[in-house]
């Protein structure tokens, strides 16, 4: 048995050409710390796997690292080859051999490339997650406790991001990944977050349409900067750049219709009101004058 298999657990340790993806970065660091790379195919040592699994087993290198489940940056080849050409490509690269600096074209190919990166191995992604619970002090992953606190410490007045950089929290992006999954969270935050101040809100520099119907109503009042800037809880430049905003897209004189219309329902819905309960209260008034005892 290669002795890169004997460090593998028992569980891993099946005939060659069945075994599975290799799990943890462990598994892989034991498999690459050979002089010759084993061919999970059919058994066989290689300094060069690529070399060997070409004309013996008709795959490609990206085909091999896929069933495997090898990061697609490893090279298939034993760790002295991968240490002599090492110290070959710096030896060339101290005589001048090489560039210092890669050229436009190969800048030009390695964007390319990027835009078409393939996702990371599954040893790879667990890998990544342990590390950065461990960061956070836990070894599963977070619960729906979690981002319930999450969510508590949010309506304290703290921002996502805020939040998110608390060593006993997950992250603002992990937890935006899943609001975006889990819908019943979703409309919590969204509830929870609109109904927190505009203060909290351009600490994210995200206003939303409410900050602008806010600015429309107070600016028809003709209060100046400052008062509408103390009212909303932001800074008067803030305030101004939201007006100036609008004018700007052309949607301030839709505004202002809206934000009028609105304030007129809202004083009819008060008169309204007032009516109903003077009257409510007359009913409940004895014919002698006096309130019923």
């Amino acid at each position: 048995m290669p002795s890169f298999m004997q460090k593998l657990p028992k569980k891993d340790s099946r005939p060659f050409g069945s075994r599975g993806k290799f799990s943890t970065m462990k598994e892989l660091q034991n498999y690459f710390e050979e002089n010759e790379l084993t061919c999970l195919l059919c058994g066989k040592p290689c300094v060069q796997l690529v070399a060997h699994i070409g004309p013996a087993h008709g795959l490609s290198a990206d085909d091999y690292k896929e069933q495997f489940g090898i990061p697609w940056t490893y090279g298939l080849a034993g760790k002295a080859f991968r240490r002599r050409c090492s110290l070959r490509m710096k030896a060339l690269r101290r005589r001048g051999g090489l560039a210092v600096a890669p050229s436009p074209g190969h800048i030009r190919r390695l964007v390319a490339a990027a835009k078409k990166r393939r996702p990371p191995v599954q040893a790879v992604r667990d890998d990544s997650r342990r590390k950065l619970l461990a960061l956070h002090g836990k070894k599963e992953k977070w619960d729906a406790e979690d981002f319930e606190e999450f969510l508590r410490r949010i309506a304290l007045g703290r921002t996502p991001s805020e939040v998110g950089r608390d060593e006993d929290m997950p992250g603002a992006n992990w937890f935006r990944r899943t609001v975006n999954r889990d819908a019943a969270l979703g409309r919590r935050f969204r509830r929870l977050w609109d109904s927190l101040s505009h203060a909290v809100h351009v600490r994210t520099g995200k206003l939303g349409e409410k900050f602008k119907r806010d600015i429309v109503r107070l600016r028809l009042r003709d209060l100046p900067w400052g008062e509408i800037a103390a009212a909303l809880g932001v800074s008067p430049s803030t305030a101004r750049s939201a007006w100036h905003q609008l004018k700007k897209r052309g949607t301030l004189a839709a505004a202002c219709q809206l934000a009028s219309r609105t304030a007129r329902r809202n004083a009819s819905m008060r008169k309204g009101r007032v009516r109903r309960a003077r009257k409510s209260a007359r009913q409940t008034r004895s014919p002698g004058g006096r309130l019923p005892a």
